[in-house]
């Protein structure tokens, strides 16, 4: 399994780097910004699960969103946010978007899995 973990708290994306990577077998790649993912997304295989943050610099969650449809890109995202406030609901967006996740990240990660298979 291919997974792309958007975070731009360090320490958070240090620690749920650590978590996914002890639950999940395969490539769990990090970054800090939209910016960087989106280069990944560009240059790298697909991936099964992209997990962003809503908000990040250089290119919000929304951002890699809309880039993932625009581009047709394949796989879950889902919106995983450590602040207390709700994520924005997303009108157009919500039929792209597989889970607004605010806990039990790993076992959103296996449904999605699962229902894709």
């Amino acid at each position: 399994m291919r997974i792309l973990f958007v975070e731009s708290d360090k320490d958070l994306r240090a620690f749920f780097g650590s978590k996914l990577r002890d639950e999940f077998n395969g490539t769990i790649d990090m970054v800090a910004t939209g910016k960087e993912a989106i280069k990944l997304l560009k240059s790298e295989r697909p991936y099964d699960v992209i997990i962003s943050d809503y908000f990040l610099p250089k290119g919000s969650g929304v951002d890699l969103l809309h880039f993932k449809i625009k581009n047709e890109i394949t796989g879950s995202f889902i919106f995983f946010c450590s602040s207390k406030g709700e994520i924005p609901y997303l009108k157009e967006e919500n039929q792209q978007v597989d889970k607004f996740s605010f806990g039990l990240l790993c076992n959103e990660i296996r449904r999605n899995a699962e229902r894709r298979k």
